[in-house]
């Protein structure tokens, strides 16, 4: 692999466990601007309906102060009666519609709620999979580029042997959290196993992952002495996410290699 092929945040795990977010909801957020919609045009009725109501004391003002003839007045005022019971049918149609998208909502919190890791709050491993795997056909759709990354926290078995587990249950959340913090609100961070990330940017160049994950190392290394290591790579056209899952595992190690020759040769 390429040095070029080197992106950011992702995590790496032999087992391959699922993955799970629970910030990103794209599809709640979908849903909430389709009710959004909805409420719009059940506003946009209430007004017709206010506006037939309108017509209808102006049309019965004329009744009364006119000599109208009787088949006229009739008809007058069956066309009012007609348009008012078409308003109103429209209006409960828009009130069916917001009922659906609020019954959606509800559902779809239910859903991610059973998607998500409950110590770091990233996607678990299979929902996280799934996730990607539509990032992915989005990238290749609208031809945008897609960086992955594969990141490991660096030393959690020390942390946890040393300060205990919960230590290091602290340590998992700010790590998420710092990632979280440094990727775009609709970037997708998922717990792959253990102490291992995945992360994916779709319209974000492998340099500026790169960058972005360095201000994680950095932000960790000064708030909490913790490091990561983080192996990235784009996707190619023709790719399918196993492949480029792998290809940023192959660059995960080779990047914890480095780190440990760094480590030595610092040591000599």
């Amino acid at each position: 692999m390429s040095e070029s092929d080197v992106p950011e945040p992702r995590l790496h795990d032999p087992s391959r466990q699922s993955r799970a977010q629970a910030g990103d909801h794209r599809d709640d957020a979908a849903t909430r601007r389709d009710t959004t919609a909805t409420r719009r045009d059940s506003a946009a009725e209430e007004r017709d309906q206010r506006a037939d109501a309108r017509d209808d004391r102006m049309h019965a003002r004329d009744v009364d102060n006119d000599a109208l003839d009787p088949d006229v007045n009739f008809e007058r005022w069956e066309s009012l009666r007609d348009r008012r019971s078409a308003a109103g049918d429209r209006v409960a149609a828009a009130n069916d519609r917001l009922s659906a998208q609020n019954d959606r909502i509800a559902a779809s919190r239910d859903r991610d709620t059973s998607s998500i890791d409950a110590l770091t709050g990233a996607y678990r491993r299979d929902a996280g999979i799934v996730e990607l795997a539509r990032d992915l056909e989005a990238a290749k759709r609208t031809g945008q580029s897609m960086v992955l990354g594969f990141l490991d926290v660096d030393g959690l078995k020390a942390v946890n042997d040393t300060h205990g587990h919960s230590a290091g249950d602290d340590l998992l959340r700010q790590v998420t959290k710092v990632v979280r913090a440094r990727l775009r609100q609709f970037d997708l961070i998922v717990r792959y196993g253990g102490d291992e990330f995945l992360f994916s940017a779709v319209g974000l160049s492998l340099q500026e992952a790169v960058e972005r994950m360095r201000e994680v190392d950095t932000a960790l290394l000064r708030s909490d002495n913790a490091t990561i290591t983080v192996g990235m790579t784009k996707a190619q056209t023709g790719d399918t996410l196993t492949a480029v899952i792998d290809r940023a595992d192959a660059e995960l190690y080779r990047q914890r290699e480095l780190k440990r020759i760094a480590a030595i040769t610092a040591q000599a």
